[in-house]
């Protein structure tokens, strides 16, 4: 295997130096050392410099530096140039001497001598620099890396590097040691040589003092022999200045020679840097991220971006390890730098061309009958780089004879291919974009003729990397035994690019995927993108990122005000009915995108009152129960075929069959029911997220004189948890919430994919889970039976299926999947809720009625009935039902319970009565979630 090894510092100085010298260019710009840092490597911008243009840098004399000037060749204009090669030392140490208090200052190699008050004994400039001689060899500075690219053999370099280590590690060793000891000699010498002198001259001092008192004595007695006296005196003074010239002269030797010692140890230990240099920059480029399988990166476009985008290693081979954890399963992968990172992903395997279809069955739509297409790297590496990436490419080529794919006579052909991505199964790519629209730059296949091979090629382009790379292919006009094709699908390519959020060209996909990639993050406005087309749609929102990532919507209207918006007495009517639509500040296509990544969503409204029932009214009924005729109602699709919210189980379901589900009141002011404003504060928090924004809301009490209202509705607000249970998406379904439950820590009840009879993910179903019960799996029926006469011929037990208009009741779930879920259940639960108008159900006035009604469970029919065996026996309170009554005035509701370990009677599919043929007698009923554990 080759490497790649870059220059650094060192070397890259002493070329510059070389190519400056031998240039002609012109000097544009000259430098004392005092204007540059002498920290090791120095370096200048170039940017005020032309190309071709040059430096010179003086060390100044002035400023008691010195060395040789260094040219400086600003080859390319705008280049941040490191020149570590300049050498400018500082040249002053000080010795200062104590009880005389003389000072000799060393200089450029000369002593002067002055007196004062301090006694110390310093070198400063060099003992500042011994101390610092270790802590500088071991740092690794900042390299403006050469981007010229020199390939050797990895034995050869890791030879050469082991030497080199080892050579400058003794020599730097030795250095520092002869450095120390240098120093060290020279304090105790210039001590030595200072205590000398200091002696001669007390020494001196002293014969001058008795000189001196001798002459002034002989003086002031007029002594004749003063001229003798004077010349003795004189002879004295000479000797004495000779030998503390002496004295100094040896000092000034002794300083000299030292302070040239330690100078050539400080230059030897400067070049031993610039070797260590060598040995780091060589080291730093052979452990760069992604040059070996023990230190991956990310993607391409993750090692590109720890580079700082400066592509130094260029394109080439790297390794990468998408999933993280062991690099045990890191591979090589080819990277496009130059481009900003593709990581490419290389098929191993094509289509061949063939005849696909068995002989002559005719043209229809069909995927292609073999395996997914494959690609060289693991399912788990690729959903991993999908994850990491924010946008792929491909392209294929398809060979046609006789089969049209795209056009056909310049139109595009109804039966025109589709492709289906690794990880989004659901939608594919077409013509029009059922999922994402592909390109096609190329197509010879229109002319249709089977004796003539053409081509066509198509192009997959997007910024939702979960639709490549393309697994398979579908093709319509391929029945005819002549009509033959094949398909070479290219390699993939994968990059990413910042997504912070900070303009819509770096749009994030959610506030939850911005607070994940950059936790730092402070709530604030963001730019997101959760369709993730191109960014020209991108928006921005509110991020609550103190709160984990929340992703705010505003409404396009936030209140309705305060007023009578309905006459003519009670009926619950719809806001879209009245004249108030309720929108959002997001389009269709962004928000169905931000749902299908959001695990949560959640809103609130605060409802205004002034004689109008919310949720409960307070003189009828207690605080635990429900007004369930006359609480707010809200639906996410103005046409019923969306989500319904309610207040309990006698609203009605959705026309598609979507589950009901439970909005929570926080207080209800509105329960008094009085001449005076007051408000009901609701919550509507779920783990499917497309059960919000609501987009209707429907009053009921609101019709009579003096009954007033308003409303005010929050933000909705979605979040994306990333560490989420089985169950969260359709590829993690397990077979039933009980394994949601025990593979994680804490799961919360809610929404997730199960998939009870395994194999493909495909089919695999939403259901509700409930957690609080140890992973009970809810399926939901998907009508109800409505309060009304069914039978006319008189009373006796009849099935509900058999009466007019009568039905098995649907679930939410396939037969397939029921009946794998019910073998691999323990036991079920299930409550019906039936409204009674002179019709008996269960009891009668004083004990179970003998024709009590019965009821049948899926997929066998299992019978409940008041005589069967314990197990399928339905339990009702008797006080609880209004039913036996019999009454004709009114109507009464009665709650039946199913609750057994034999899961093969449930869900309860059909209801045969006894007593309801008569005139006038009337009855419905709403079927519960069925919980199986």
């Amino acid at each position: 295997m080759r490497v790649a090894v870059v220059g650094v510092v060192g070397v890259l100085c002493l070329l510059f130096v070389g190519l400056a010298t031998a240039s002609n260019a012109t000097v544009v710009c000259e430098l004392m050392s005092s204007q540059i840092s002498v920290t090791f490597p120095i370096v200048h911008n170039c940017t005020a410099v032309p190309a071709g243009a040059f430096c010179v840098v003086n060390c100044d004399a002035s400023e008691s530096f010195y060395g040789e000037p260094i040219v400086i060749d600003c080859t390319i204009e705008g280049n941040i140039v490191p020149f570590g090669a300049v050498q400018c030392v500082e040249r002053v140490n000080t010795i200062e001497t104590d009880s005389l208090g003389l000072h000799l200052h060393a200089i450029h190699g000369d002593v002067f001598v002055s007196v004062g008050d301090n006694i110390e004994i310093p070198i400063s400039k060099l003992d500042s620099t011994v101390k610092k001689i270790n802590t500088r060899l071991n740092v690794v500075e900042e390299y403006n890396i050469d981007a010229r690219v020199t390939t050797i053999e990895d034995a050869d370099l890791s030879g050469e590097i082991k030497s080199l280590s080892t050579q400058v590690s003794t020599q730097q060793s030795q250095a520092v040691l002869s450095l120390s000891v240098g120093i060290d000699d020279g304090l105790d010498n210039a001590k030595m040589a200072t205590l000398d002198l200091s002696t001669a001259l007390e020494k001196s001092s002293t014969s001058l003092a008795s000189a001196i008192s001798s002459l002034a004595t002989s003086a002031s007695n007029g002594d004749t022999s003063l001229e003798n006296s004077q010349a003795e005196l004189s002879s004295q003074l000479s000797s004495t200045l000779k030998g503390v010239t002496s004295t100094i002269l040896v000092i000034d030797d002794s300083v000299d020679d030292n302070v040239n010692a330690i100078e050539g140890n400080v230059n030897a230990i400067g070049m031993l840097q610039m070797k260590m240099d060598v040995v780091e920059g060589i080291t730093n480029a052979l452990n760069f991220t992604g040059h070996s399988k023990e230190t991956p990166g990310i993607s391409c476009s993750h090692i590109l971006i720890e580079q700082n985008n400066n592509n130094v290693y260029g394109d080439g081979m790297y390794w990468i390890d998408p999933n993280g954890g062991s690099t045990s399963d890191s591979f090589q992968v080819y990277c496009d730098m130059e481009n900003g990172g593709w990581t490419k992903i290389i098929p191993s395997g094509s289509v061949p061309v063939a005849h696909h279809k068995p002989t002559d069955t005719g043209d229809g739509r069909s995927w292609y009958d073999g395996n997914d297409f494959s690609y060289d790297i693991s399912d788990s590496q690729l959903s991993a780089l999908i994850g990491h990436s924010t946008y792929a490419k491909q392209d294929a080529e398809f060979t046609c004879e006789g089969v049209i794919i795209y056009k056909l006579d310049g139109a595009v052909y109804s039966g025109a291919a589709y492709f289906k991505g690794f990880l989004n199964k659901d939608e594919f790519w077409s013509v029009n974009g059922n999922g994402m629209a592909y390109e096609v730059p190329t197509d010879n296949c229109g002319q249709n003729d089977p004796d003539v091979t053409e081509k066509a090629v198509f192009r997959f382009e997007t910024g939702n990397p979960e639709y490549l790379p393309i697994i398979d292919i579908n093709v319509s006009d391929d029945g005819d035994s002549v009509e033959n094709w094949g398909l070479k699908y290219m390699s993939v390519f994968f990059k990413y690019e910042v997504r912070d959020g900070s303009s819509a060209a770096h749009a994030g996909r959610t506030c939850s995927h911005i607070k994940k990639e950059f936790s730092s993050s402070p709530d604030g406005y963001y730019f997101i993108d959760p369709n993730r087309g191109e960014t020209t749609d991108a928006f921005q929102v509110y991020c609550d990122m103190s709160g984990g990532g929340w992703t705010h919507i505003q409404p396009t209207r936030a209140t309705i005000p305060k007023g009578t918006h309905s006459s003519g007495g009670d009926a619950f009517k719809w806001t879209s009915e009245i004249g108030f639509d309720l929108n959002y500040k997001i389009s269709s296509s962004q928000l169905q995108a931000l749902q299908a990544f959001s695990t949560r969503a959640r809103q609130d409204l605060l409802f205004l009152c002034h004689g109008v029932i919310a949720y409960r009214y307070a003189p009828i009924y207690s605080d635990s129960n429900i007004h369930s005729n006359t609480a707010l109602r809200f639906r996410t699709q103005i046409n019923n075929d969306g989500y319904f919210w309610s207040s309990g189980e006698l609203n009605p379901l959705s026309s598609s069959g979507y589950p009901n589900y439970l909005y929570t009141v926080k207080s209800d002011g509105c329960i008094v029911n009085d001449a005076a404003w007051r408000s009901t504060d609701m919550l509507f928090d779920t783990s499917n997220a497309f059960a919000l924004p609501f987009l209707d809301m429907a009053v009921q009490d609101h019709g009579d004189a003096g009954e007033y209202w308003g409303a005010q509705f929050s933000d909705v607000q979605f979040l994306t948890a990333f560490d989420v249970p089985l169950g969260a998406t359709r590829d993690t379904a397990p077979q039933t919430c009980r394994d949601v439950y025990y593979s994680h820590p804490s799961p919360q009840s809610g929404y997730y994919f199960i998939d009870p009879n395994g194999g493909s993910k495909d089919d695999a179903v939403l259901v509700e889970c409930d957690m609080s019960k140890g992973g009970w799996t809810g399926i939901h029926p998907m009508k109800t039976i409505p309060h009304k006469s069914w039978w006319s011929a008189g009373d006796g037990g009849r099935w509900f299926t058999d009466m007019n208009g009568g039905f098995e009741m649907p679930y939410d779930i396939p037969d397939a999947q029921l009946k794998e879920l019910q073998a691999i259940s323990v036991g079920g639960y299930q409550e019906i809720a039936m409204t009674c108008r002179d019709t008996i159900v269960w009891f009668d006035v004083t004990s179970v009625y003998g024709g009590a009604a019965e009821f049948a469970g899926a997929i066998s029919r299992t019978v409940w009935t008041k005589s069967e065996k314990p197990y399928l026996q339905p339990k009702v309170n008797i006080a609880d039902d209004m039913c036996r009554e019999n009454s004709a005035a009114y109507d009464g509701r009665v709650k039946i319970y199913f609750d057994t370990g034999n899961p093969s009677a449930f869900p309860i599919i059909d209801i045969k009565l006894y007593d309801h043929g008569d005139p006038g007698e009337q009855w419905g009923a709403t079927i519960s979630t069925c919980w199986f554990y």
